[in-house]
């Protein structure tokens, strides 16, 4: 509450960010897609994450592909979950933690099977 018992809405860094200066101009712009704005930013970092880590483990630890993908995999759906339920979506939901991390890891198990297939295929 503000002092006059009228709730404020809580800003996040991307909001703050947006409101500085140079951002300001693009503010309007961030608000209307803010959502779809940070599933594609979020959804960068998640591909860059998931690529650091497969090359770490298979440039750095010589460890086979297909178990670097798999480690690779579970990283990146982590760190999506993480930033999506934090940042991108704000959803009201009562689900627990788990049985949202649950529903999300289930819903990326076909593309660990396609990955790890054409890893099997083409490596």
């Amino acid at each position: 509450e503000d002092g006059r018992g009228i709730m404020e809405e809580k800003k996040d860094i991307f909001d703050r960010l947006f409101s500085l200066k140079p951002f300001c101009i693009v503010q309007p712009f961030y608000q209307k897609y803010k959502e779809q704005l940070l599933y594609l930013f979020f959804g960068g970092l998640t591909t860059v994450i998931s690529i650091a880590v497969f090359s770490f483990f298979t440039l750095v630890v010589p460890c086979d592909e297909l178990i670097a993908n798999l480690i690779s995999w579970i990283v990146a759906v982590m760190f999506a979950f993480l930033t999506n339920r934090t940042w991108v979506f704000q959803s009201d939901s009562r689900q627990s933690f788990f049985k949202q991390m649950q529903s999300f890891y289930l819903g990326r198990v076909a593309t660990l099977g396609v990955e790890e297939l054409i890893l099997l295929v083409f490596v």
